[in-house]
């Protein structure tokens, strides 16, 4: 069965960014703007996480028009100044500085423009990154799954468990990047969901030197993760994502499949 997924590239996602601040009310405070519109706390650890993966993405898409200036002839200076006009507009807009201003009707006519400018690169931007996403029904059972995986491991934790704690906030991370921005591509997805395997490894680890009866749980959440990393990369038939699937049950068996750890060797569960 093939994988469904749709593709998008930085100029869209960035246009999509633009078009989601158009819809952002009025507000005293562009923080307080920004959180109502995330549904996220203002000031929390989620809320500066969802900011920092639409600045991380204007900031590369800079880097990137650069680039293109000087190796494309299609991206004209006239193209590559709008563009990275438009997207240090978004960068200045949630700024440390710019979080504790107004946010109103001026700014939602900058985020306009810069959706048209945008909307006009993707077609030349998409010809050189493509980025998979996911279709929405699949986008909502990833995320059912990986809440599901997500309050199993909170609810096992202990107090002294720190690797399950560590990998509870890589999971609920990668979380809020596929629940946050639906029309953001998911390169981001993959560097964390290798993360999340990683910390997988070393809980299991701790649970498997301590005799715990809890790898159940890690490996509903390698599963997990699994698909979640077959459906964003160029992975994309049953048999390639069971393969991804039996690198990250090593994981949580405690092996270590691409050798992160160097030649380290499962740990055989102790007995008393």
């Amino acid at each position: 069965m093939m994988i469904d997924a749709i593709y998008t590239d930085p100029s869209e996602e960035l246009a999509g960014v633009a078009k989601w601040l158009q819809g952002i009310v009025d507000n005293s405070y562009a923080h307080h703007a920004f959180s109502e519109a995330m549904s996220l706390a203002s000031g929390s650890a989620a809320f500066y996480d969802a900011l920092s993966a639409i600045t991380t993405r204007a900031a590369n898409f800079v880097d990137l028009v650069q680039r293109l200036g000087v190796s494309s002839p299609k991206m004209t200076p006239l193209f590559q100044g709008e563009l990275t006009a438009a997207a240090n507009n978004i960068l200045s807009s949630m700024s440390p500085s710019a979080l504790g201003k107004e946010w109103s009707g001026g700014n939602r006519e900058t985020a306009r423009r810069a959706q048209t400018w945008f909307e006009a690169g993707s077609p030349l931007i998409g010809t050189f990154v493509r980025l998979k996403i996911f279709p929405e029904t699949r986008r909502l059972e990833l995320l059912e799954e990986l809440q599901a995986a997500y309050r199993a491991l909170i609810d096992s934790i202990g107090p002294q468990e720190w690797q399950d704690i560590a990998l509870a906030h890589g999971l609920g991370r990668l979380i809020l990047m596929i629940q946050a921005f639906p029309f953001f591509g998911y390169a981001a997805v993959e560097q964390q969901s290798i993360a999340v395997g990683f910390a997988t490894h070393s809980a299991a680890l701790r649970a498997q030197s301590d005799g715990k009866e809890r790898l159940k749980i890690l490996h509903t959440i390698a599963v997990t993760v699994a698909v979640v990393i077959a459906a964003v990369t160029a992975v994309n038939t049953a048999d390639d994502t069971m393969s991804t699937a039996g690198h990250f049950l090593q994981w949580a068996q405690g092996g270590d499949p691409y050798e992160f750890g160097g030649q380290q060797k499962a740990i055989t569960r102790q007995t008393k």
